[in-house]
């Protein structure tokens, strides 16, 4: 716990430099700027003039003018104002806020009433192209770059802000990156762009990589935006100290990615759909006037993987307090990540499993599980692809033994193994899933039998467990391959991960030799449960029991009461034992004064977890949940 303490607090600091910069900076404002007015949404190129200007031509001045600027809008006409773009806007290089809250008429309840359109752009070009500065680039919306195209050292659009604009049809809708791509494949590094915010914006049929892309960014501010019919929607990449938060997503491969160099970000009170009913798109569509998805149909269906995604090398990260719906694989995944992210206090309901991670050293912790369709929460080892295009792979694809596809034409041979270590699972309400509540995968194993990856030393503590198809907790050493499809636009590639598959209850074994997934760790056998009511209403609790385990090692054993047998509804206290040199704790015993506040009159059982405690104090593998017993008394 010292170390999960030590983690939470280093990580609160640094969110909380994020969340005062955040409400510091969104509508602040600058002295000596220049103000440039859209006065009309033709796309004319040249310079802005006060009586007549673009937004191509107000992006040019501001970019021509050191300093921070901004654009506001004033386009006659109460209805909504779409800029149908014929080329790609060009890059913003300075810092400039684009605010689209000038516009007469904007409500925030009805989304921009100002946007661009790309859909011409991606009909002549496709997606991938070359931009007009010969730069292969993704032809975005809106490219928010740290220095111009010609590489002009001192250009940086650090401090930019998009407000309430919408964002059609493109490639990319918003990319803000410090680099610049050049022909070749090379690039220019530079810093990191900074302090940029997009808020009260719409993102619809972004097509071929996120609606915002962020790369290499220092603290950005992503708030109170809308998604829908994308193919991803959020997407970090080397990036820190980065917010999401207050947004809403329909649809979408991922709702968010927190991708690899991604550190100290958080993604908060976000609503993540992802696969949206038709009324929840029809609804959206009227409230955002999006004719083409009333009938309630998103035009990018994908095999969609989960709504917030974390991946490898994407550390010290902060999920909270969001909620995600109807994923078809995993509501929250961390696939073969870094280490020490936080998933805390989220909603996660619907999905095929609700949370699955295969890292080391995270921590998930309040968060509410439901009306999934396996397991609630699955801890696994995990084969991780290295990236690989199989024009020809079918449904599922033809593997060998260590999982290589076959049916490319040759072999790939390209799977890292990824152990899961050292996680705490603490305090979630995990019910009405139909798998286990708690599944913990067992350690992956070549064909040459290797051991390859394994899943120890996670904690299991403090969840409320019930109604639940599965155990409680399931400790397994199968694993099952779960397959899915990436659309590349020239075909499919296929990535494969070990998802636990459960297999019951194992028994104990004498000195807890077996190995597998938390080590097996041997659960307690409890043998009498008394509850005492004295004349002066005093209330006691007795619980006895025995452990057998490893020798010499000490253990905590955490009890909990239930209505029903195998659950775990309530955590009603603990003790910590030492076992002998037989590897028995015999007849350990607790008593405790309880309330019937405390103890439900419901609840008639009691069942216990082993967890193993480290030299240092620290908490290590869990158990499975014992046998339960009914309470006896007066």
């Amino acid at each position: 716990m010292k170390i999960q303490n030590k983690l939470i607090n280093s990580i609160f600091q640094k969110i909380l430099l994020i969340a005062s910069f955040s409400v510091m900076f969104i509508g602040i404002g600058f002295a000596n700027t220049n103000t440039f007015t859209v006065t009309n949404n033709s796309d004319a190129d040249g310079i802005c003039s006060p009586q007549n200007c673009s937004l191509r031509q107000a992006i040019n001045s501001a970019n021509n003018n050191t300093g921070p600027d901004v654009i506001n809008f004033n386009i006659p006409g109460s209805q909504r104002h779409e800029i149908l773009l014929q080329t790609v806007l060009p890059a913003i290089t300075d810092s400039v806020t684009i605010n689209g809250t000038t516009q007469p008429g904007y409500d925030i309840q009805n989304g921009p009433s100002v946007g661009i359109n790309g859909q011409a752009i991606v009909n002549a070009n496709g997606c991938g192209g070359e931009a007009e500065n010969g730069v292969k680039r993704d032809y975005p919306g809106l490219d928010i770059v740290a220095h111009a195209p010609d590489e002009v050292v001192g250009n940086d659009a650090s401090g930019t802000q998009i407000k309430a604009i919408r964002v059609e049809n493109f490639c990319v809708g918003a990319q803000v990156s410090a680099g610049i791509a050049k022909p070749g494949g090379t690039s220019v590094s530079s810093d990191p762009i900074e302090d940029v915010v997009i808020t009260e914006s719409l993102f619809i049929n972004c097509i071929a990589n996120s609606a915002v892309d962020l790369q290499n960014t220092l603290r950005a501010v992503l708030t109170k935006n809308k998604f829908i019919d994308n193919s991803d929607n959020l997407e970090f990449t080397n990036s820190a100290f980065a917010v999401a938060e207050e947004s809403v997503a329909l649809g979408g491969q991922d709702s968010l990615e927190f991708l690899a160099g991604t550190t100290d970000s958080i993604a908060r009170n976000n609503l993540f759909i992802v696969l949206p009913t038709t009324q929840e798109v029809t609804d959206f569509a009227n409230q955002y006037d999006i004719p083409e998805l009333v009938g309630g149909t998103l035009r990018n269906e994908f095999l969609i993987r989960s709504g917030i995604f974390i991946q490898q090398g994407a550390s010290n990260n902060i999920a909270e307090y969001n909620t995600v719906k109807r994923s078809p694989t995993f509501g929250i995944n961390l696939a073969g990540a870094g280490d020490d992210n936080i998933i805390r206090n989220n909603l996660v309901t619907d999905s095929l499993i609700g949370i699955s991670s295969s890292d080391s050293n995270t921590i998930i912790e309040g968060n509410i599980v439901r009306d999934n369709l396996n397991a609630g929460i699955a801890i696994a080892p995990r084969r991780v692809s290295l990236g690989f295009f199989c024009p020809s792979a079918t449904v599922p694809p033809d593997l060998d033994e260590d999982g290589n596809i076959l049916n490319c034409g040759y072999t790939i041979n390209n799977f890292l193994f990824r152990s899961s270590t050292g996680s705490k699972v603490i305090g979630n309400t995990i019910y009405q899933n139909m798998g286990p509540g708690i599944v913990v995968g067992g350690t992956a194993v070549s064909s040459n039998g290797m051991k390859i990856a394994t899943t120890t030393n996670n904690t299991l503590s403090k969840n409320i467990i019930f109604d639940n198809l599965g155990l409680a907790i399931d400790l397994t050493n199968d694993s099952d391959f779960v397959f899915g499809t990436l659309f590349l636009g020239l075909g499919n590639a296929w990535f494969a991960t070990i998802a636990p598959d459960p297999d019951g209850r194992t028994p104990n074994d004498y000195l807890d030799l077996d190995l597998g997934a938390n080590n097996l760790q041997n659960f307690p056998v409890l043998t009498e449960i008394e509850y005492t009511k004295k004349e002066n209403g005093e209330e006691t609790l007795k619980i006895k029991g025995t452990l057998n385990s490893e020798a010499h090692k000490t253990y905590r054993i955490d009890f909990y009461s239930s209505e029903n047998s195998g659950e775990s509804e309530m955590h009603i206290g603990f003790i910590e034992v030492t076992t002998n040199s037989n590897g028995d704790a015999d007849d350990f015993e607790l008593e405790k004064e309880i309330e019937m506040q405390i103890l439900p009159l419901s609840h008639h059982y009691i069942a216990a977890t082993a967890t193993e405690v480290g030299p240092d104090g620290e908490l290590l593998s869990t158990s499975e949940l014992s046998d339960s017993i009914a309470v006896l008394g007066e």
